[in-house]
């Protein structure tokens, strides 16, 4: 099925044919229909007609993959002064995408999917309403299969028509109510083709809205973040298209915050570790944002190619622009890339119309509440802070805290680490904060010149969670809640489970963590939390009371540790290997070693510009930083990605699959919005590089959890 095909550009021939068909088809209709049939279709072609303006999916939550070298903040380049208000007008020859989208923005709810034709956009074949209640897994299924019902519908329809139209056969009302719509389309196999083009859009009408309220607590910052890049204050509509400015927004692809930025564009730009995660700061996040489209103005010259480069690439645009030139309808409507899809083609379509729709909203809308923007004052934190403890001294609660400082991630707010040194902390605005006295009156433990570190468990043979959990003074329900556990049965022998760090200050304070941890966990997981004494023992083989075919969705800690050459001494560790896990890259290894990308490259044989390899096996130095340190970096920066995943997924269960024949597991992963690691976990002995045609394949089925 050639979804990218453009069925718009071939010769035309057979337009007598085509009248001939029709008219003998309508002919046809009449003769056999009664009156009240007949004013049925006057009623259908009318429908037709409003759903021509009509159109849907759900606001995919793009990602931005571009990779840029951070430049100096005080260099403003003259060309990119604020430009005048034509900068982004709608080209004519994409006004009809930018009112799809200006209709997906401000008419079609998250009730309603419209069915369309991903090509041509103005072809609408149905809207289907999906409205079922709770957003359960159990309706999410049959939404589903609701609009996959009416998707299969067209696409017999089409294939009917076009084998129809082939031979000279009539065509019934339905099909002609479908003819009708490629009337402009000059093309033989225009049916055809359509029938392998059609798309499901999710209307995002109250998310727009909902988007423009929260839009009040940072846009006048926002706005005066890019007019201090001499950068378009219009671009700051994007989020709209991002996010929806919800500030919380997690993608399956691991995009965070309302410019979803990718860990690995993100790491160029802030600070991103199992402590801070500055993408999920609005403020923080704008400024990077206006460093990366400073930075693909500059190279490409052309605010609309920067745009769609925030989406596709730099590099893949820099390609486009050589290609095909810098004319983006041009680009648009004819570059051909292997990953320049639907969403890269369709960007800067859908930033003009959250554009226009945010800036006359009263016309689409009438009036919108916004809400008031956040004020607030900022210390620099001088020393690792325990989070209780200011929040104590200050009498704020830990929800405020987090509200006005969404970079500090929740390790922070269970006190397994601290607020790091040097961590500009913001606070209430007017409330008064005699640092000095804070430290010296916060017991010794929630004030340190060093961060806390992670506490680990290796399971053995004969370990139960029950028992685990009183050798550590803690609860079943709070070691299930930190390693994401789904069964208080499942865990094996070899399995490596993190320990929650529990305030010591009080025995009512652990107690009060453990309960918060139980509530948690009770609230998310998909079972319920059994009776602590419930044993049932592990066997020296392992996990044969697992009888779900669901891995574990706990951490497993064991994937992300250095083999030891055999004979080295461990004392005298200097170097160890470790296999390419996804979501790494050699900069990582670089920071987490402490030494140079070069160094590794050297010392692997790596050249630049290939690529590195799932399962390949790399040699790390420990010249800088020690083997123990290197694997810790390495594990929290894996946790901090599940972890943010099962904050906001979960797994409903699995299906199987067959791998199509030249197709990749990243394109396998992004058509399913399944992350790479998580689909390596339900696959542990397939070999990703080395997939063939019909090999077959566990698909975890993920749904949101809010």
């Amino acid at each position: 099925m050639r979804k990218d095909f453009n069925i718009s550009n071939f010769g035309g021939e057979g337009n007598m044919k085509r009248a001939y068909i029709i008219f003998l088809s309508l002919l046809f209709v009449i003769s056999v229909s009664s009156p009240i049939l007949s004013n049925t279709g006057d009623i259908a072609e009318e429908n037709m007609e409003e759903e021509d303006s009509a159109y849907l999916e759900d606001s995919e939550d793009t990602t931005t993959e571009a990779e840029v070298t951070a430049e100096d903040d005080s260099k403003l380049i003259e060309e990119l002064s604020t430009p005048d208000a034509n900068l982004f007008n709608v080209p004519s020859s994409l006004q009809t995408n930018v009112d799809f989208w200006k209709k997906i923005y401000s008419e079609f709810t998250t009730d309603q999917v419209v069915v369309h034709d991903k090509e041509n956009l103005n072809i609408i074949y149905d809207v289907v309403n999906i409205s079922n209640g709770e957003n359960t897994g159990k309706n999410i299924k049959i939404m589903r299969s609701k609009v996959n019902s009416v998707r299969r519908k067209y696409i017999a329809l089409l294939k009917s028509i076009h084998y129809k139209v082939k031979k000279g056969a009539l065509l019934n009302s339905e099909e002609i109510e479908v003819y009708r719509k490629f009337d402009n389309i000059v093309n033989l196999n225009k049916y055809l083709i359509a029938a392998g083009n059609i798309r499901c859009q999710l209307g995002q009408k109250d998310r727009f809205i909902a988007g423009l309220k929260r839009s009040g607590r940072y846009i006048e910052k926002m706005r005066e973040i890019f007019r201090g890049y001499n950068l378009p204050e219009e671009l700051t509509a994007l989020p709209h298209v991002e996010s929806s400015f919800n500030y919380e927004a997690y993608s399956s692809a691991g995009a965070a915050g309302i410019w979803q930025f990718t860990r690995s564009t993100g790491r160029l730009f802030m600070t991103i570790n199992y402590v801070v995660d500055e993408r999920r700061d609005p403020i923080l996040s704008t400024v990077a944002a206006a460093k990366l489209l400073k930075k693909n103005y500059e190279e490409l010259g052309s605010w609309p190619l920067a745009i769609i480069a925030y989406n596709h690439g730099l590099n893949g645009m820099k390609k486009a622009k050589a290609r095909i030139g810098e004319n983006v309808s041009d680009v648009i409507n004819g570059y051909r890339s292997r990953i320049f899809g639907f969403a890269s083609k369709n960007f800067y379509c859908e930033f003009l119309a959250a554009l226009d729709v945010s800036k006359n909203y009263k016309k689409y809308f009438s009036d919108i509440e916004f809400e008031k923007p956040v004020e607030y004052d900022v210390f620099k934190v001088e020393k690792y802070l325990d989070i209780s403890g200011i929040s104590k001294y200050m009498g704020l609660s830990k929800d405020e805290i987090k509200n006005l400082n969404p970079a500090l991630r929740q390790p922070v707010f269970v006190s397994s680490r601290y607020i790091p040194k040097g961590f500009e902390l913001k606070i209430p605005t007017g409330r008064s904060l005699d640092v000095d006295n804070m430290y010296a009156s916060l017991p010794k433990n929630m004030v340190d010149q060093t961060q806390k570190h992670s506490a680990w468990h290796q399971v053995e043979s004969g370990d139960t969670l029950s028992a685990i959990a009183r050798r550590y003074d803690t609860s079943v329900s709070a070691i299930m809640y930190v390693n994401e556990l789904d069964n208080v049965h499942r865990i094996y022998a070899g399995q490596t489970l993190k320990l929650p760090e529990l305030l010591s200050e009080k025995d009512s304070e652990k107690d009060k963590v453990k309960n918060i941890a139980k509530a948690q966990y009770q609230k998310t997981a998909k079972v319920s939390i059994k009776s602590n004494t419930e044993e049932i023992k592990l066997t020296e083989k392992g996990v044969d009371f697992v009888k779900s075919a669901l891995p574990s969705t706990g951490f497993l800690k064991a994937v992300y540790e250095v083999a030891i050459p055999n004979g080295l001494s461990s004392k005298k560790i200097n170097f160890g290997y470790i296999n390419i896990e996804p979501d790494e890259t050699i900069g990582h290894y670089a920071d987490w070693s402490g030494v140079s990308i070069r160094r590794l490259r050297d010392m692997n044989g790596l050249r630049r510009r290939i690529g590195l390899r799932i399962g390949q096996r790399i040699k790390i130095p420990f010249t800088i930083a020690t083997k123990n340190e290197f694997e810790e970096k390495r594990a929290e920066y894996h946790m901090a990605v599940q972890e943010d995943f099962f904050l906001n997924y979960k797994v409903e269960g699995t299906t199987s699959y067959a791998i199509r024949g030249g197709e990749t597991i990243w394109r396998l992963c992004a058509e399913n919005e399944i992350p790479l690691w998580l689909l390596k976990r339900y696959n542990p002995q397939k070999d990703f590089q080395r997939l063939a045609r019909g090999e077959p394949l566990v698909l975890p089925i993920i749904s949101k959890t809010n």
